[in-house]
């Protein structure tokens, strides 16, 4: 490459017609601008509004995120202690001395937990057979509970929770979960019940801004309010069932945000919800939207004044110009193209090399002095790995590219490498025959050091979100993505979808005995056996939550999928954990296993009942053991239920 000292030839502008008026032209121009100027207020203007809105969902979905959590917790640790109480009594039975240490159990466990209000075991007549209430009258009956009522005409196991009732003891508000209790031949034998204060979830509600008309419900799939934030005692245990959010919102979706009018203000709102699924229970969290709206509507007439100024500006500019008539085009043009590119390096070379002129800017940018480029050819310059990206750029001008651009490292001189992004245009003329492009080169090593670091923090961020934080493998959200995606393609392709559902046998034991500590060490044990037991690609293992795991199997029947279950139960025995708290004296682990084909009217739900209920049978059939369900059987029994 050479380099010579011709001054470089910019193509000339053309002057305005003399036909057409030049102060017009300003004119036409001023009022353009006018035009550009409002329409890209009044866009802004409405895409901050859209954003507005955005950010206040965002903020609302997160926050009903963090409010299910909170609610499934505090009913999950209730229930915990129900399962525990039903399978005392089912194991010791009634008798005065089995009461007493029943009584003894309940006690210890309603200190140990400042949640609960009450535990209370009821017998087959409503009346209750032991309570952690002081002072309850032995005449209470609770046969007229509709936990009770439930509890009586429903054979299944699951958690009810209970429209919201005052004490009979100390008249406060309460919410119910109860569980049924059964005779060894399956008669209704009574209910285990814990009764949680409404003012736990109203302090923990109080504590979060949600602006001055907003709001935080708990209610149930039914529509009927448990607790709304701020409180109004007349809303506890209403029906909102018709018309607002639950007319407009489908609760049976894990979570959505929706706008609607509410049934207790007539108020326009925006709400987002998360429903915890396993106990029938919606979080709604709720902004007015002209709270929402309301500094953005003074930001937007502050806009629009500024505006108008602005346009005054731009007329009283149009004005002054208009006197300036006499000022060449071709000057005006060139002095805007200087103007506007002052900040870059602009090179004009030649299709054969030859660097015809090069921009002070450029020295400045590279260290090298116009005498030391001038015996520098590009391959001295550039990067040997992106010369071919330069070669394209210039072949695509050849091609009929407006505007090719590339990035690409420059050697400079003392401070090594830099990257820069060259934007290239042909020249409007050939010289002697020879094409000229015109190269605008700008130095981007900062943003491309921010992209790189920006990269890396999201693929970072998107590991976290995945990842369950104490045993490094798969989390309840990923599970949930995961099971979605799968269920989608087995259905698409009329293929099997197997599911795994594990739980630690007594793992409360463990942890009573051994502490936390260790037994967050032995879930994270546990959870690199059961990963180990998978050894396709596409299978997941996934912490449910607590001691609780799941597999994901895609393209497995129910008997494959119960040989990988054996699999992780039998590496589990094999590694003879230490547990006296269990039956077996070591870790053991109980599998239910399900699978199906995806059809219509089948939901992921379905399967992860049907896994379910394979790991209750597994739990009562003795523990450390894989139980497969029949699926065909199951899913009509369940699809018939409703």
């Amino acid at each position: 490459m050479t380099t010579t000292t011709t001054p470089t030839t910019f193509p000339s502008n053309r002057a305005v017609s003399p036909g057409i008026s030049l102060k017009l032209g300003i004119a036409l121009f001023v009022g353009f601008v006018c035009l550009c100027l409002s329409a890209v207020s009044v866009e802004q203007i409405f895409e901050t509004r859209l954003k507005v809105l955005h950010e206040a969902l965002r903020e609302t979905q997160n926050l009903a995120r963090s409010l299910a959590l909170h609610a499934d917790g505090t009913i999950s640790t209730a229930d915990a202690v129900l399962i525990g109480l039903r399978d005392r009594v089912a194991t010791d039975g009634t008798g005065a001395k089995a009461l007493d240490q029943l009584k003894m159990q309940m006690r210890v466990q309603a200190e140990a937990d400042p949640s609960l209000h009450g535990l209370f075991v009821i017998d087959e007549n409503g009346r209750w057979l032991a309570n952690t209430s002081a002072g309850t009258s032995p005449d209470v009956n609770y046969a007229d509970r509709d936990f009770f009522i439930h509890a009586r005409d429903h054979l299944d196991n699951a958690p009810f929770i209970g429209a919201p009732v005052r004490s009979r003891t100390d008249g406060s508000w309460l919410l119910t979960i109860s569980r049924r209790l059964s005779h060894p031949d399956g008669s209704f034998a009574g209910v285990v019940l814990a009764s949680i204060s409404m003012d736990l979830f109203q302090q923990f509600y109080g504590r979060f801004d949600v602006g001055p008309h907003g709001s935080i419900a708990l209610a149930n799939d039914d529509g009927v309010l448990i607790v709304r934030h701020p409180y109004e005692e007349a809303n506890i245990g209403l029906d909102i069932s018709h018309g607002g959010f639950f007319s407009t919102a489908n609760v049976m979706d894990q979570a959505g945000s929706v706008e609607f009018k509410s049934v207790l203000d007539r108020e326009v709102r925006m709400a987002s919800f998360e429903r915890v699924k396993r106990y029938h229970v919606v979080v709604v969290v709720t902004h007015q939207k002209d709270d929402v709206l309301a500094a953005w509507r003074g930001r937007s007439q502050a806009a629009l004044t500024l505006l108008c100024l602005v346009i005054v500006l731009v007329t009283a500019l149009g004005y002054h110009l208009c006197s300036q008539v006499d000022e060449r085009s071709k000057a005006e043009a060139q002095y805007r193209l200087l103007a506007e590119n002052a900040s870059d390096a602009i090179i004009c070379v030649n299709s054969e090399g030859e660097r015809s002129y090069v921009s002070p800017s450029f020295s400045a940018m590279t260290g090298w002095t116009p005498a030391e480029l001038a015996g520098m050819r590009r391959h001295d310059m550039v990067f040997t790995d992106d010369q071919a990206a330069i070669d394209d750029v210039l072949g695509g001008l050849d091609a009929g590219d407006a505007s090719p651009t590339c990035r690409y490292r420059h050697f400079t001189k003392g401070r090594g490498l830099i990257w820069v992004e060259m934007r290239a245009r042909a020249a409007a003329a050939k010289r002697d025959g020879v094409l000229d492009y015109i190269l605008n080169i700008r130095d981007i090593s900062t943003q491309k050091l921010a992209e790189e670091e920006l990269a890396e923090a999201n693929a970072e961020l998107s590991a976290m979100t995945l990842s369950d934080a104490l045993t490094g493998i798969s989390n309840r959200r990923n599970f949930d993505q995961t099971l979605r995606r799968e269920w989608r393609r087995a259905m698409r392709n009329a293929r099997p979808l197997a599911l795994l559902m594990i739980d630690a046998d007594h793992f409360k034991a463990y942890n009573d005995r051994y502490g936390h500590v260790l037994g967050d060490e032995c879930l994270k044990l546990i959870a690199q056996l059961l990963a180990a037991g998978v050894r396709r690609a596409g299978d997941v293992v996934a912490r449910y939550g607590g001691e609780e795991f799941a597999a994901i199997l895609p393209d497995l029947t129910a008997e494959k999928a119960a040989i990988v279950a054996e699999r992780m139960r039998m590496s589990l025995v094999e590694a003879a954990i230490a547990h006296d708290g269990n039956t077996d004296g070591i870790v053991t682990v109980s599998i239910g296993v399900a699978s199906l084909v995806p059809g219509r009217g089948l939901e992921p739900r379905e399967l992860i009942a049907l896994a379910d209920e394979a790991l209750y049978r597994a739990k009562e059939d003795g523990r450390n053991r894989v139980v497969v369900v029949e699926p065909i059987r199951e899913v009509r029994t369940m699809l018939a239920a409703g």
